[in-house]
């Protein structure tokens, strides 16, 4: 019995739950994600988050970055304002890719997790969309200017959809000055000849610090050495594929600086690095279009 008294209110202090809601109702959309990302979310915790788009307008929800606890710490998703609406979907484990569309103007989710074992969480955005209208595929880039004071997502056109044919295009990230970038590829996947090249600055005259293509492991992560970081995507006349997700935020610059003064992370994680300062010079140059003939 005395070791009950003694042991009963450290008890109640593991199993007292973290609770909190989130309400979203811009009706341009916007992203939502999981309680202290980028950082693994807390255990024992319980968040909701309700969504609401003007009458006559539904949602698309589109998960940029999935990782949960498989079975244990659980997303469920409900089509309309509350959870004594219709069951939408109930997402955990790995689900980055994942694309849900409600029926009306309202979704509401409840993340649960357990005492023990946590994982990076989610990070999604969500669209607003007239009913009965298509989401279209687009044709062309998306924007290419990204600024951002906490993180933003930044994907291929059409993610988790192919991309589509002979593009170029450009993204420029910028974070407030005394900060450096954080770039997290969460998912990638080309077809060979298509790629993604990442500048440590404004644009592509800037130092090259990696290429992906094809497959490669992820997550991949890059540090800038400024403010500034430049992404030029790039594809070819024939295949396509899913192209990539990935998410930026702000590093306070001392402590990126204590990071690299320990090794350059960078070169320790990429799978493809010019050194070449030839390479470097000639890599702001539009690449030759690859065909293959059977």
């Amino acid at each position: 019995m005395l070791l009950w008294l003694l042991f009963f209110p450290f008890l109640l202090e593991i199993s007292s739950s973290f609770s909190s809601k989130v309400t979203l109702t811009d009706p341009n959309g916007g992203y939502f994600y999981s309680p202290e990302y980028h950082s693994d979310y807390p255990n024992d915790l319980s968040t909701t988050y309700s969504i609401s788009a003007p009458d006559g307008y539904y949602i698309r929800i589109t998960f940029l970055v999935f990782h949960t606890e498989q079975n244990y710490d659980t997303l469920t998703i409900y089509d309309g304002d509350s959870s004594d609406s219709k069951l939408l979907a109930r997402l955990s484990g790995s689900r980055s890719g994942t694309v849900l569309v409600t029926s009306g103007n309202n979704v509401y989710m409840d993340f649960e997790t357990d005492l023990a074992v946590n994982d990076r969480g989610f990070y999604a955005k969500y669209e607003v969309f007239l009913v009965g209208t298509n989401p279209q595929d687009l044709h062309g880039c998306p924007q290419s200017n990204y600024e951002s004071a906490q993180f933003l997502g930044i994907t291929s056109p059409n993610w988790p959809r192919n991309y589509t044919e002979l593009l170029d295009c450009g993204y420029h990230i910028k974070v407030d000055p005394g900060y450096t970038i954080h770039l997290m590829i969460e998912a990638f996947q080309t077809e060979h000849f298509d790629y993604l090249r990442i500048y440590d600055g404004p644009n592509a005259d800037a130092n090259p610090i990696a290429e992906l293509r094809d497959s490669p492991a992820t997550p991949i992560d890059f540090t800038s050495t400024t403010n500034e970081m430049y992404m030029f995507f790039s594809t070819d006349l024939l295949y396509t594929d899913i192209g990539f997700a990935g998410v930026f935020w702000p590093v306070s610059a001392d402590k990126s600086k204590a990071k690299l003064s320990k090794g350059n992370p960078i070169k320790e994680t990429v799978p493809k690095i010019f050194d070449s300062p030839k390479i470097s010079s000639l890599f702001h140059l539009r690449p030759a279009r690859h065909l293959l003939i059977p």
